[in-house]
């Protein structure tokens, strides 16, 4: 878009409406000289917020204390230490391989999917999600992990509703399957890739070693 100024202008002036051009507001001619002033451009908007909040592994701020929450959501396979949990549809015995969430986590970087913060896998009680940057997901070869950023306006709320609920300090997923990702070795079942849907704080944890600790 271009500009149009007077430079000296010993005349009033104004844009016209309909050409965009100059437009005196007497008869008497210009003096001046017009000159084209041409503005920077303006960086283009942010149109996926949600991008810039699935971070590796977030950083809970310094201080103060209490604005941060970490999550372990579901402990991954490791060589000589299998760690198996229980599918709740189904009853059966799963193990979850190291990457068996990275093609959710890809999908939440780029905006295309909003993971949600559940109460006990309830619908109805969403804590928060991933839109706003409240909810937090990473994975390190050995967890899927989750972070409450308490210094939003929504993680102050999930924070202070925490501390009321003593008793929810472990955690547990919601997704589906793709069968084709899913490996059978007798009663034992392989999953390297998960759809995730939810992730939720639970009395009791879908795999051992789940806990969520405020920061």
């Amino acid at each position: 878009m271009k500009i149009y100024g007077i430079m000296p202008t010993p005349t009033p002036y104004r844009a016209a409406a309909s050409s965009g051009t100059l437009a005196k507001r007497s008869a008497r001619p210009a003096t001046g000289t017009y000159v084209r002033v041409t503005p920077p451009t303006a960086p283009a908007p942010n149109r996926n917020p949600a991008a810039a909040h699935a971070r590796t592994r977030p950083t809970p701020p310094a201080s103060p204390p209490g604005t941060f929450a970490h999550g372990i959501a579901a402990p991954f396979w490791r060589a000589g230490r299998p760690i198996k949990g229980c599918h709740e549809d189904s009853g059966e015995t799963v193990t979850l391989m190291g990457e068996a969430f990275a093609r959710s986590l890809e999908e939440v970087r780029a905006g295309r999917q909003v993971i949600r913060l559940l109460v006990d896998h309830d619908p109805d009680l969403v804590l928060c999600d991933t839109s706003d940057g409240t909810l937090q997901l990473w994975a390190d070869g050995k967890s899927l992990d989750f972070g409450i950023d308490g210094r939003t306006r929504r993680g102050r709320r999930v924070l202070a509703m925490l501390a009321c609920w003593p008793d929810f300090r472990e955690c547990s997923i919601g997704g589906s399957l793709y069968p084709s990702r899913t490996l059978d070795i007798g009663a034992d079942r392989y999953l390297s890739r998960v759809k995730l849907r939810e992730v939720s704080i639970v009395r009791s944890g879908g795999f051992p070693g789940t806990r969520l600790t405020i920061l």
